[in-house]
């Protein structure tokens, strides 16, 4: 009788060891097809990746360099970072960017509406849709991301930048990086004070009294 009880208690031991092997065994075959993916998803990425950034950069300071096919490309490769990734913060404030001057104005407050719900502390995030609410007439939205940009800390913008894989390279001197950086954010810091109250005036007023403000026409929205 007890050498059938430590026959049953040496089986079902062996059967534990079984079943935990197999656990095993299929966790280390999930990750490595985890790794696997994710390492064909990078190449992908490496092989979509534009030749230069620059003219993202060019564009963001004269809007007349108009490329639709350019702009285009850009759109998919940054599709693609947030089909592979999930959806990133900096992805989906360059397609806002992008589609901005393919004047797809939805698409583009859509993507910085995404990316600013991911990270709240980026200026840029809140300013841009701001602008491209206000050159739409839709002083209300303007101002409320106006203020929401405002509520921001500059050094955010700096310390985000810096982080991002997708940002760092559009700034080819790296030693001025961090200056560029701020010294933008504060300058368009005074400028967004200024839209804000702006644009609450703007909302007040009838639609047959608001008239065009050529200031903020020849502003668009900017990568940093």
């Amino acid at each position: 009788m007890r050498m059938k009880k430590i026959k049953n208690q040496i089986f079902g031991l062996f059967n534990r060891l079984i079943v935990i092997y197999f656990l095993i065994g299929v966790g280390f075959y999930f990750i490595s097809d985890k790794n696997a993916i994710m390492t064909s998803k990078i190449a992908a990425l490496d092989r979509l990746r534009p030749e230069s950034f620059k003219y993202l950069v060019d564009i963001s300071k004269d809007p007349s360099l108009f490329d639709e096919k350019k702009l285009r490309e850009y759109v998919y490769y940054y599709q693609k970072v947030n089909d592979y990734s999930g959806g990133r913060a900096d992805a989906y404030g360059m397609l806002g960017l992008c589609y901005y001057h393919l004047k797809d104005y939805k698409k583009a407050i859509d993507a910085y509406t995404k990316a600013a719900q991911d990270t709240p502390q980026f200026f840029w995030f809140h300013y841009n849709p701001g602008l491209i609410y206000f050159k739409q007439g839709q002083f209300k939205e303007a101002g409320e991301n106006f203020k929401k940009a405002l509520a921001t800390n500059p050094v955010h913008a700096v310390v985000f930048i810096s982080r991002s894989k997708l940002y760092v390279p559009l700034i080819q001197d790296k030693t001025i990086q961090e200056t560029i950086v701020l010294e933008n954010v504060q300058r368009a810091f005074k400028d967004c004070e200024r839209l804000m109250v702006l644009s609450y005036q703007m909302d007040a007023l009838k639609k047959e009294d608001r008239k065009p403000v050529p200031v903020v026409e020849k502003l668009t929205p900017q990568i940093f």
